[in-house]
Order: structure tokens, then sequence, then C-alpha cells
């Protein structure tokens, strides 16, 4: 036995490894080798049963690569010194046999196609997953030839030039080179091929009618008689339906000789004006139908035009521009959702779903033009306040889309401690800010405001009627002895049917003046007015009235009171123990019953003073009262209630026990303005108009207690 101990020994023994390590790898061609490990093993083609229908090759797996295996055969070619370095596999014949099962080692296949009589170069091929294909040694065989190839099925059944057919069969081929295709009597390219399956394009000078189809191999010819009906004429469209339909319909056009697959298919929409053009691809395809969805046109009318592009299979077609239009339905409405809200920091969003709101949209809401979101079937619309007559109001809502508009009426109902009311009336609810409150009074169960706008000689009268939230013009009020009411402060009483509005016109010389108005006739008439004090501008005039008696705070605290007889048409001064040193500033005044109550502002302690004033001729303090601050309020009385409003909340007071509590947030919470306030009670519901530079806004508080 020999043995290298020498240096020189192990020499040798390493360079027989290496010898022995390249007879090995010698057995496998790796294309585009990475590593020479982990990609698979595999013997030379072992070739038999050599005949003229073909031969049967075999080879085995020597080791598994690393990863799947996801196709295998062999792969063919007369003699060539290229190909047995490495084949160019597009250009070769070959059979796949497709993914290679775990455990198994042995490769076999007979081959019937693609071999004449002559030599042939063959050889075992794997693929991996991960992108390797290796391939066995090459084996040399001399070739008895294959069997003839076969027609089963031809695809369409009918065609135009330029289109693509499918043959279906057997002993076909994977080199184009060796096959050819014969339409009739002109030759058609071949676009792809496999063992059981031809691609062609139907030639463009082929005759018309039922033509034969043959396809020729290596080994033989097989030919289908009547095997295609070409038809010269190209794709044609005749008609679609429906003619108006909402998006996402279906659309059908009609026709001849529609072939291809639905992505080789385009539908335009071509809108009336430039620019409007709008794809859709299509979703089935017939000879005679194309079906497509109803993409989302933002406008009313459109033109047709059927392309087809971009196809291996068929040729491009632009068909003309179909004569008949399509119309977008217009938008549909479906549910408004909710119809009864309440307030809780906002309000919520009226909630529409319908069909095609297709941008770009407007919306109309009760006249407004609210903020919304939407999407082609849904609308989430921001309500707004001021825009509700009544408390279940009847809005119209107006969606304008598919350059289409269509409306519906739908009755809301809005519920919140205050709530924002609407006329249909432009006065009193002037966005300008031009219009502005004089004064407000109450005759019956009709509210009245006046109300007036710069450089204006006359005073708007509106009577509210609170039962049916309906305003309406009364008689204006012309004044001779005030020709500019833009300055002027006014304050009104009550006595049984007849209404007296004082005025101080705020301008020198003869400042004050007085008029009476009767509600049954709707008449203006001047009486007897007050003497002139010192005014306190932008202040409304502190009047009320008792047991048929009306009376006047001057502001300033001055210690007078006036008082007025409508009987003998007089004012008469008299003293009042709300002395000037008591720094209180009257702001409004209510009556309960034969009590007349007064509602003075300290401005040194931000504080309010109740008084009550009885026919004894004495005022008598009530309560003192912490509020917000707000100079400005307002007061009415309604049941044996008084209600008062400052700038942040509304209290009511209770004459027994003699105690004010607080009802609910004033709306100047949510509006927050330094606004006069003018009040005056509803049904079971007091109402506040806030006036000032920014106009007038109207609130009901339908939920107090």
């Amino acid at each position: 036995m020999y043995s290298f101990n020498s240096v020189y020994g192990q020499r040798i023994l390493s360079l027989l490894s290496l010898i022995g390590l390249i007879g090995l790898l010698s057995t496998c061609v790796i294309e585009e080798p990475k590593s020479l490990r982990n990609h698979g093993l595999l013997s030379p083609t072992t070739i038999t049963d050599i005949n003229s229908t073909g031969a049967t090759f075999q080879a085995q797996l020597l080791e598994a690569p690393k990863g799947d295996i996801i196709d295998h055969g062999f792969v063919w070619e007369i003699g060539q010194k290229t190909f047995k370095n490495l084949p160019a596999e597009p250009n070769i014949e070959r059979i796949s046999l497709g993914s290679f099962s775990s455990g198994k080692t042995r490769i076999e296949a007979r081959v019937s196609y693609g071999l004449t009589k002559t030599n042939y170069i063959v050889r075992t091929y794997i693929k991996t997953r991960d992108g390797y294909t290796v391939y066995g040694d090459w084996e040399e065989f001399p070739s008895q030839g294959g069997k003839g190839p076969v027609i089963q099925e031809i695809n369409p059944q009918k065609a135009t030039w330029g289109d693509t057919v499918t043959i279906s069969g057997e002993n076909l081929g994977y080199r184009k080179s060796d096959l050819k295709v014969m339409i009739g009597q002109r030759e058609a390219l071949i676009v792809w091929s496999t063992a059981t399956t031809i691609r062609c394009l139907i030639p463009i000078d082929v005759p018309e009618g039922d033509l034969p189809v043959a396809v020729t191999s290596l080994t033989g010819t097989a030919k289908k008689e009547n095997g295609i009906n070409v038809m010269l004429s190209g794709p044609v469209v005749d008609d679609f339906t429906p003619k108006t339909a909402f998006y996402e319909d279906h659309l059908t056009i009609k026709g001849r000789n529609l072939q291809g697959e639905p992505h080789t298919w385009k539908i335009e929409f071509l809108g009336d004006q430039t620019g409007q053009v709008m794809e859709v691809r299509v979703e089935q395809v017939s000879t005679t139908e194309i079906q497509l969805k109803i993409p989302a046109l933002p406008w009313r009318y459109s033109s047709l035009r059927v392309r087809r592009e971009n196809s291996a299979l068929y040729r491009d077609v632009t068909l003309p521009v179909m004569t008949q239009k399509f119309a977008m339905a217009p938008p549909q409405i479906q549910t408004i959702d909710p119809t009864l809200f309440s307030y809780n920091s906002s309000w919520s969003p009226v909630n529409v779903t319908g069909r095609n709101f297709i941008p770009p949209v407007s919306v109309t809401f009760a006249n407004s033009n609210p903020s919304f979101s939407s999407s082609n079937n849904y609308l989430s619309i921001s309500t707004l306040d001021g825009i509700y007559p009544k408390p279940t109001s009847r809005v119209k809502i107006q969606i304008k889309a598919c350059e289409q508009e269509v409306s519906q009426e739908v009755d809301l109902t809005f519920d919140a401690f205050w709530v924002k009311r609407a006329t249909h009336q432009t006065e009193p609810f002037s966005s300008s800010g031009n219009s502005r409150v004089l004064t407000t009074f109450q005759v019956g169960d009709k509210a009245y405001v006046l109300i007036t706008t710069p450089n204006s000689a006359l005073c708007q009268l509106l009577m509210y009627d609170p039962v049916r939230y309906e305003w309406k013009k009364n008689s204006s009020l012309h004044s001779a002895q005030i020709t500019n009411f833009e300055t002027a402060m006014a304050g009104a009483f009550t006595v049984g049917e007849r209404v007296y509005v004082v005025m101080d016109s705020g301008k020198t010389g003869n400042r004050m003046a007085m008029w009476e108005y009767r509600s049954t006739t709707d008449e203006w008439k001047v009486v007897a007015a007050p003497g002139a004090v010192e005014k306190i501008a932008n202040h409304p005039l502190v009047v009320g009235s008792v047991r048929g008696l009306g009376y006047w705070l001057p502001p300033g605290g001055n210690g007078t009171l006036q008082e007025y007889n409508p009987e003998t048409n007089q004012w008469t001064s008299r003293t009042s123990n709300l002395a000037p040193e008591i720094a209180a500033n009257p702001i409004t005044a209510f009556s309960i019953g034969d009590v007349l109550y007064a509602v003075l502002f300290r401005a040194i302690s931000n504080s309010y003073d109740l008084f009550s004033y009885t026919s004894s001729g004495q005022w008598t303090f009530k309560k003192n009262f912490l509020l917000p601050y707000s100079q400005h309020c307002a007061a009415f009385s309604s049941q044996g209630t008084g209600y008062i409003i400052t700038g942040k909340e509304l209290y009511q007071y209770y004459p027994q026990p003699n105690t004010i509590v607080e009802s609910l947030s004033n709306p100047t919470q949510r509006v927050m303005k330094e606004s006069l306030f003018y009040a005056f009670p509803g049904t079971n519901r007091p109402y506040v108009l806030l006036s000032d530079a920014e106009g007038i806004e109207f609130w009901e508080a339908p939920n107090i207690k």
C-alpha cells in the first residue's frame, strides 16, 4: 500500500481530488451560474425506442437543488457545437414536463414531434424557483423521424384580417421556423407556438368565406377543410342600451365582428365641450356585444367611440363616433337622514343617499349654500343656524350634478336650548347689518318689532305670529318729529289694546317723541312725549306699564320717574327713591300683575339690582344678583314669571319666594356678539332679537320650562 507522507505526495493527492471534482461538474451546466452548489445535478440523457414515430428520452436527477423545481424536461436540436455548450432555448425544440415532485429522481418522456431523419443533440434540464436553469450533459442520437401534426380545434370560428387565430392540436412544436400555417392559399404569420398550440394572424389578402387551415411541420401536414370563416369587414357597432343610466349601471353596445379580449377594448365618452373625454375599459365581449359600467361622468350628454388597441391578438381598430348620444341620469335623492336634530356643540349633519352625486356638485339647503362632503352616491350636509322658520320646518334640498338639478322637500325638526330662526321675508334678518331693532312689544298673542335703516324717514313694523311662525309687514311709522332714525333709541309699553312707543332721536333740539299704535286698525297716532333728559347712547329706553299707566325710567339714575296717563294724554314727573347716589343705571323693566319691576346695572360691581314699584309710589329693593358681565339685557313676563336675558344666560324670576334661577344659556353664548337684546314671550317660549352692527338675528328657546 502506498502512502503520501511527503509534502510532494500530499500535493499529488490534492491534484487528483481537484481532477475528480472537475469530472463531476462536467455533467451539469448552469445558466448564468452564481454558485456551484445547491442548484442540482443531472445525468446525461439516455435515448431509447428510436423509430419512425419518435424516441424516448430518459435521465436521472442525481442531486436535488436547494429550491423547488418549477419545470423540467428535454431540449434538442440538430447537432451543433454551440448547442453542445449551451442551448439558446427560444430557438430550439423541447418538451416541458412541468414541476418536479419532491423525492422523484427519474425523468422520462416520449417525443413524437420536432424530429426528422438526422442526428440530434439532447439535454435534460430543470428550472428552479430562484431563477436558475440547470442542464445535464449532451447526448447525440440518430433520429428516425416522428408523428405528423394533428389539428383538433380552431378559435375563433369567425375572424377578419389581422385577427389572431388559435390552433389547438398535437405534435406541433416550439420552433416556429419548423412550422407553417396556411389559411386558404396564404401563409399566416405565426406569433407563438407550443407542442399543442399555435397562434397566428389572418393574412391581410385572404378571400372572404369558409377557408381551409393547414399546419405543416417537419413530419407532415394536417389540414382542416372549412376551418375558419373569414369576414373581410372589421368590427361594427350598431346601437347601445340604455340611452340614459346612472353611475355604475351596465351599458351594452351591440354590433358585429367584435372579437378580442375585454382588456383590448376601450370605450370613449366624448362630452359636448372641448376636453370632455373619459376612457373606460370593458368588462365582457362577445362577437355581438360589449358590456361595460357607466363611469362617473360629470357632464350630461356623451357621444360614444369604440376602440380596440394594444393587442397581440387583434389589429387596432378605431370605429366612427356613434350617432346617438348617451345621457347621464339626473342626480337622484333616495334617503334623507336624520330628520330630528339635537344640538350638542354643533348640529349633526344631514345625510343624503342617492345616485349620480358626481363632482362637481353644488348643494342648496333651505335657500342657503352649506358646506358638505360627498361621494358619487352620498352627501353629508352641514346644517346651518338661522334657516329654519319653525321647530319642524319644511326644508328644500337642491342638488346639482351631471349638469342637472334635482330637489326634494323634507320636514326637519331641530331641538335645542336655543334655535336661530329664519323667515321667508328679508326683514328683520338683514345680513348686511343695515337694519336694526328699535323696540319690541306684544298685543295679545302677537309680537311686534319696530326696525329702521340708516338715513330712513320711517320705521317698519313687523308682526310675528308665534303659533304659525310667520312674519307680516304692518303699517310703517312716519315721523314729522324725527326725520332720521339713525341714532334713535326707543321703548314701548302696552295699555290694553293700545301700544305706546317712546323715542329719543339723540339729536339736539326737540329730541323726544311718542306715538300710539292700535293693532285692531293698524294705525299710528302722535301723542304727548315726555320731557328730554340726559341720554345714554345706544341704550333702549326703559319703559313699562301697570294699572293702566305707562312709566319711563330715564337713564342715569337721576331719581325721577315719568308717568303717562293715556286718558288725559299727559306725562307727570314723579319723585323716585331710586336716588342718583346708588350709581345704578336702569336697563330694562317688566310687570307682573300690578307690580312694575326694573333691573338696574351697577357698573362698579358688575351686578344687577332688581326693584319693584307699586301704587305707593316707592321702589322696593328685591334682589341683587351677579351675572356674567353684560350691560345690555332684556326682560318680559309670562304667566306670573319674569324672564331676564343677559349677554350670557336666561334667568327666571319668581315673585314668590323672591328668587332668581338660571334657566338656560343665552344664544349669545353661541354667537358671541355684543348685541342689544329685545325679548318677547311666545307660546310658552321666549324669543330674542339680537341687534348689532352685523344685522339682526332671531332666536327661540323652545325647551324652557
